[in-house]
C-alpha cells in the first residue's frame, strides 16, 4: 500500500506541473483563481497524507466479517493490484488492465465495493495514460458513483482529480479546474 500511496502522490505532483504549466500558457496572472488553486493543491500534496483504507479492509458502511475464503480472495486481488502498480510503471498498459481486471472481478464476486472502485480507478488511469479519455472517464466514473454511495470521501478527491486531469489532457481546462476545484475541497474537508 505504500508503493500506492508514493505512486499516488508522484502522479498528484505530475498533475500539478502540469496544471502549472497549463496556466503559464494561458498566461495567468499570480491572483488568478487557478494560481491560487495551483498553490493551495502544492501545499496541501507537500503535507503528508493519511494512509487511505486498504481495500482489504472496507469503510464501515461496509463493515462485516469475512471468511477464510474471502480473505484470500482478497489478498489475492490486492496482489493483482500491486502488480498492476509494477506493471504501469514499466509501462506495461496492457499487462496492467488484464491484472487490474482480474482483480475488478475477485472484487465484484465477493461484493467488495471498495475493492471495486478501487479497481475501476486503476484501470482508469492506464487508459488515461493511453489516451483513450473515454474508456478512462468511464471507469473514473464508475469508481466515482461507488465511492459516493460507500461516502468514501479520500477516494472521492483522488478520482476527481484524476478526471481533471483526463480534461486536462484533452484541453477542457474549465471541466478540468472544476474537477481540481472539487478534489482540493474534498482533501480539505477530510484533511488530506
Amino acid at each position: 500500500q505504500v508503493h500506492h500511496l508514493s505512486s499516488d502522490l508522484n502522479e498528484a505532483k505530475s498533475s500539478l506541473e502540469q496544471a502549472e504549466s497549463i496556466a503559464q500558457e494561458l498566461k495567468m496572472k499570480p491572483d488568478s483563481d487557478l494560481s491560487k488553486l495551483i498553490t493551495e493543491t502544492e501545499q496541501l500534496l507537500t503535507e503528508q497524507p493519511p494512509e487511505p483504507p486498504k481495500p482489504t479492509e472496507p469503510d464501515s458502511a461496509e463493515a462485516r466479517e469475512y471468511t477464510e475464503e474471502e480473505e484470500d480472495a482478497f489478498l489475492e486481488a490486492d496482489r493483482l493490484m500491486e502488480l498492476g502498480k509494477i506493471e504501469e510503471t514499466e509501462s506495461n498498459d496492457e499487462e496492467a488492465l488484464e491484472v487490474y481486471k482480474q482483480a475488478l472481478d475477485i472484487y465484484r464476486s465477493h461484493n467488495h465495493r471498495v475493492g471495486v472502485a478501487q479497481a475501476f480507478q486503476s484501470i482508469g488511469w492506464v487508459y488515461k495514460n493511453q489516451s483513450k479519455y473515454a474508456q478512462s472517464l468511464g471507469s473514473f466514473q464508475q469508481a466515482l458513483n461507488l465511492s459516493q454511495q460507500l461516502g468514501h470521501r479520500v477516494l472521492q478527491g483522488k478520482i476527481l482529480g484524476n478526471v481533471g486531469t483526463v480534461y486536462q489532457r484533452q484541453g477542457l481546462y474549465d471541466l478540468c479546474l472544476s474537477h481540481y476545484q472539487q478534489s482540493l475541497e474534498i482533501a480539505r474537508e477530510v484533511g488530506n
